[in-house]
């Protein structure tokens, strides 16, 4: 599976991901990658950023996981994600691992599902490297000079997140499928958010979406809370090809567009 994220302000998010099954169990391998493009160097002595600045910088995040999960019955699944993270800007990174774990459970013959996660449990991460370096002007008895130092950087915890779904799907005649969705998500650095979904399929082929993002406080989220979206599922022998679409609205910076591809062998 491939998928690209155009998120605001000309940041792209990349994430490629690879699973195999073996029986009940399945293992796979993932890459998330944030680009934020090139930005204007600013400093101390020059604060303001000047868009027609040839002195550039870049940052990146990235995020490279390995899972394992396993179906246990025909009702309870569950698995396990180990991840190491990077991020830079210029010339200063940071490095560290993470945890996150999720099982769901399936009401048999109802089409009612349900699923628990927990995200980003891990070390505190710290920012190092040349960037933290700092000489300052020193007025010795031996006269004006400079003295070698670095800036500390306090450690961050990780923002853990706390997720509580449930989904139901239910088939009609003249091969009809709805299935609406419900989810809760506790977010330690940020309002607790709640979100719906709707989504209408005909023939397992077209699909047309629709959801909902409401939080805490309304007037402090910059998104403006409904998204769209649709796919397509075809079969080719024993190929499988899936592309999707969704788009979600922005008040303040520009709207997010994300596409994605898989394909099943």
């Amino acid at each position: 599976m491939f998928s690209r994220m155009d998120y605001v302000e000309d940041i792209g998010i990349n994430y490629f991901g690879v699973a195999q099954k073996f029986g009940a169990n399945s293992v796979a391998l993932t890459l998330t990658s944030w680009d934020y493009g090139d930005i204007a160097r600013t400093s101390e002595e020059r604060p303001d950023t000047n868009p027609n600045a040839l002195e550039t910088y870049d940052a990146s995040t990235y995020s490279f996981g390995a899972t394992y999960s396993r179906q246990f019955t025909d009702r309870i699944g569950a698995g396990a994600t180990l991840k190491a993270l990077g991020r830079t800007i210029d010339n200063v990174n940071s490095n560290g691992l993470a945890f996150d774990a999720g099982i769901t459970y399936v009401v048999p013959e109802s089409g009612l599902r349900f699923g628990v996660s927990l995200k980003n449990l891990g070390q505190e991460m710290t920012f190092g490297g040349d960037g933290l370096r700092r000489s300052t002007p020193n007025n010795g008895p031996n006269g004006p000079g400079t003295i070698a130092g670095e800036i500390d950087d306090l450690p961050a915890q990780l923002p853990s997140v706390l997720n509580f779904g449930a989904a139901y799907t239910r088939q009609f005649a003249g091969d009809v499928s709805v299935s609406g969705m419900a989810n809760f998500r506790s977010i330690s650095y940020d309002q607790d958010q709640y979100s719906a979904g709707l989504e209408l399929g005909y023939a397992s082929l077209v699909y047309a979406r629709g959801g909902f993002n409401i939080t805490a406080d309304n007037d402090q989220d910059f998104w403006r809370g409904w998204n769209v979206g649709a796919g397509l599922n075809l079969d080719v022998q024993t190929t499988s090809l899936k592309v999707d679409y969704a788009y979600r609205p922005s008040d303040v910076f520009g709207d997010v567009n994300m596409f994605s591809v898989s394909v099943g062998i």
